[in-house]
């Protein structure tokens, strides 16, 4: 058995004191073991872009066997793995939850078990700074934000920066908007609970968002913007966005995840005038969503890979909620790594169980295949 092995078996102070005994002995001299104000361990982030709830999806939620909780985590079965791994994977949410009557598209409304399935598929943050922050009004938005805290993750959204700590690391998020469909001049007012919403030709509100994410390099190791922003079903991103990244990035931004075009956008590394570098995902697309517009089914998982050094190794992962299941399960909206999604296809003709690993209807091949050639 390995030495690397026995670290890897055992907890994290006791490993730290094994690393110690056995650098003694690799050298065999006495070597003081370093005094540490914190015990510093790689983590893995996680995000996705949107979270929508379409009727048809509360629709076979409705149908499981059991329940709705159970129906909605089902959509998430096949991601659920990759989610859950990870140290805290983030979301869009992009449909209030107010605990009232569900409504789709265009004002939207889940089911309290909508958050309910995310907490059990291993999500841990939901973003709630979006286009539809405001189709509930005020007391909507306040209703969603406490349903996200009660189904046990952290919310994010209404301006309040958001610090989690994991493995010895301050993970630190803002999440804000560019606008909610209240109106393209919408300002919550004073004294009122609603999204965050900077636009990019509001000088004082950038001003302040910059000011933020300074004071939130003071306190984390990570600092997170998380935006929602962009043009819909446009993949490439506005000169002034990527502008405004850089600002964030000297700011003390570390990375900088957007989302609301519905489908996936570049991703980057920028250099602010200071030298402070951030890694810039412009749009994340869909993640689990009824639409089947073009490449709207196409999303990108964005993992990073924090080391104990405090490098950052971003990969995209990209994920594709099929329509169709196999046997006749028409309508059946799950997301799945289309990395699974595309061995299935190279072996559907050969295998004994076609589509075995995703359950995909095997026209889902072509559809695939015709979104990613639609990318620029």
């Amino acid at each position: 058995m390995s030495a690397a092995f026995i670290l890897r078996s055992v907890p994290g102070r006791v490993r730290a004191f094994l690393s110690a005994f056995l650098l003694v002995s690799a050298t065999s001299a006495f070597v003081a073991a370093p005094v540490l104000a914190r015990e510093v361990e790689p983590i893995r982030l996680l995000f996705v872009g949107d979270l929508m709830h379409h009727q048809a999806q509360e629709r076979l939620a409705r149908e499981h066997r059991d329940g709705l909780l159970a129906g909605y985590a089902d959509r998430w079965k096949f991601v659920a793995p990759m989610v859950s791994g990870a140290d805290i994977a983030m979301a869009n949410l992009e449909t209030a939850v107010t605990g009232g009557s569900a409504s789709g598209f265009p004002v939207f409304n889940a089911p309290v078990d909508f958050v309910r399935a995310a907490a059990a598929t291993g999500f841990d943050v939901l973003s709630f700074a979006n286009n539809h922050s405001m189709d509930k009004g005020f007391s909507g938005f306040s209703a969603t934000l406490e349903n996200i805290k009660a189904s046990g993750l952290h919310a994010a959204g209404d301006g309040q920066p958001l610090y989690i700590n994991v493995r010895g690391r301050t993970i630190g998020v803002i999440s804000f908007t560019e606008f909610v469909n209240a109106g393209s001049r919408f300002r919550v007012p004073a004294g009122k609970h609603g999204p965050y919403i900077v636009r990019h030709d509001d000088a004082p509100g950038r001003a302040a968002l910059l000011q933020t994410i300074s004071a939130m390099r003071g306190r984390a190791d990570v600092v997170i913007v998380f935006v929602h922003w962009g043009v819909e079903y446009r993949y490439r991103p506005a000169i002034w966005a990527k502008a405004w990244a850089v600002e964030m990035a000297d700011a003390g931004a570390d990375l900088v995840v957007g989302h609301h075009p519905h489908t996936v956008g570049p991703s980057e590394w920028v250099a602010g005038t200071g030298g402070r570098r951030a890694f810039v995902a412009y749009s994340l697309g869909n993640f689990s969503s009824g639409m089947t517009r073009d490449s709207t089914p196409y999303g990108y998982a964005l993992e990073v890979a924090v080391g104990a050094d405090g490098s950052k190794i971003p990969t995209l992962r990209p994920v594709w909620t099929y329509r169709d299941g196999a046997n006749g399960q028409w309508r059946t909206y799950r997301t799945v790594p289309a990395a699974e999604l595309e061995a299935d296809c190279a072996e559907f003709r050969t295998a004994e169980v076609p589509m075995r690993r995703t359950g995909a209807a095997t026209h889902e091949c072509g559809r695939l295949r015709g979104a990613v050639k639609r990318l620029p």
